[in-house]
């Protein structure tokens, strides 16, 4: 499948562009509102993603390592990178972790803690509800 040229790229931007123009002009009168500007940057050249573009990005990523002696973070233990959030277990080993390696996709509001501390959190307070003399009985 062949990409678009860039000149057809930039054809169909400025076609956009006025149509939105136009758009906006017809609403304007309407409305009687002051009009909006867009400016966009259109004779900007676009860079052609080719294979071969691809497959050099790619060894560039594959060349990067972390330096040894930087510390490592969660479930993956890699280095930070990314978007990160961090345990509020004051004792948790971890501290930091991937938003993907914890499947979160925005920072969480309040408190947070990883899979490994809500665990033992929850099996803390288990045992703290258990009643004393339901751990004596012996059938």
């Amino acid at each position: 499948m062949a990409l678009p040229s860039v000149r057809a790229r930039e054809v169909a931007a400025n076609a956009t562009i006025l149509a939105l123009s136009a758009h906006s002009t017809k609403k304007q009168k309407k409305r009687r509102e002051p009009a909006i500007e867009l400016s966009v940057a259109v004779n900007e050249p676009m860079e052609v993603v080719t294979e071969e573009t691809m497959e050099t990005e790619e060894s560039i990523e594959d060349e990067w390592e972390p330096e040894p002696n930087e510390p490592r973070y969660c479930l993956c233990n890699q280095v930070s990178y990314g978007d990160m959030v961090a345990c509020d277990n004051p004792d948790c080993l971890l501290e930091w972790f991937h938003f993907a390696c914890v499947d979160i996709t925005a920072p969480p509001k309040g408190k947070w803690y990883c899979p490994r501390c809500l665990v033992a959190y929850v099996n803390e307070m288990k045992r703290k509800e258990a009643k004393p003399w339901s751990r004596l009985l012996v059938i």
